[in-house]
């Protein structure tokens, strides 16, 4: 996706590494916890914050950029319809 940039890229690895964290011990450490929960939210306020910049600027005249953005987004609503009824 256009809107992923490398500090959200960073954000998920480390999110990543404190969900691996959290599975690997043996008890539930209120700490690694917290980190964790406090990354996972950052990475959907910095996806939420950054999709929306980019469609804010999707206001060009380049009818190329305009149809590559609605190409992602048919994709990914079928894919997820596709999910939703196969269930």
């Amino acid at each position: 996706f256009p809107w992923i940039n490398k500090q959200i890229l960073q954000t998920i690895a480390k999110r990543n590494t404190y969900y691996r964290l959290l599975k690997s011990t043996d008890h539930e450490c209120q700490s690694i916890l917290h980190k964790y929960k406090s990354l996972r939210n950052r990475v959907v306020g910095l996806l939420r914050e950054e999709k929306r910049k980019y469609f804010e600027n999707l206001n060009s005249p380049d009818q190329k950029v305009f149809w590559k953005a609605v190409k992602i987004l048919n994709k990914t609503t079928a894919t997820i319809l596709y999910s939703y009824t196969r269930r």
